[in-house]
């Protein structure tokens, strides 16, 4: 049992409990990384992609390892328990697919008359493949997902250099041996 105290005054205060805001917030900035990942949101600094499950992962770990230590019993322990443990099996699993299907990123070295830059985002398994095209201001921000395209054979056709961008103003299009899912061109606006 926890220890309490008796004030000057003769009144008994409670117990000093250890705020567990910091695992909670661990645990959301955990939950929103996976959930921006899904929407197709991705994160670059200097043209290099963040990767979010993994971050997510990371955080969820963080969030764990502090309830873990800290005195049982906390009131909403219960729930970061929950969350971290469900942000670390959705970013545990968000970072396998992505090894096992290859996928690679690479900022096109293209852009619009504005600024506006293409992330390509490639993957390959077996005989399949395919990617999506993300968009974003200069080399740093958040690129948001605008188009995605399939292959045949496995093809990553921006890595192999069969693909290409073009622009037209602001609005931009994708060529090479890739195509829609409903068939339609590649094209997108920053």
């Amino acid at each position: 049992m926890g220890s309490s105290s008796v004030s000057s005054a003769g009144s008994v205060s409670a117990p000093p409990r250890s705020p567990i805001g910091v695992e909670v917030a661990l645990a959301l900035v955990g939950v929103a990384c996976v959930l921006a990942h899904w929407a197709g949101l991705r994160v670059v600094a200097g043209g290099v992609v963040l990767p979010l499950p993994l971050l997510a992962v990371v955080l969820a770990a963080a969030a764990l390892l502090r309830r873990g230590r800290a005195a049982g019993g906390r009131r909403g322990s219960r729930a970061v328990l929950a969350v971290g443990a469900l942000v670390l099996v959705a970013g545990l699993a968000g970072t396998a697919f992505s090894v096992v299907e290859g996928t690679t990123h690479h900022l096109h070295p293209d852009g619009s008359p504005e600024g506006c830059r293409v992330l390509v985002e490639e993957r390959a398994f077996v005989v399949s493949g395919g990617g999506s095209l993300h968009v974003l201001r200069g080399e740093t921000g958040v690129a948001r997902r605008v188009a995605e395209y399939v292959t045949d054979d496995g093809e990553m056709p921006f890595a192999d250099g069969t693909a290409e961008i073009t622009w037209d103003g602001e609005q931009g299009s994708a060529t090479g041996p890739m195509w829609s899912a409903t068939l339609e061109p590649l094209s997108f606006a920053c």
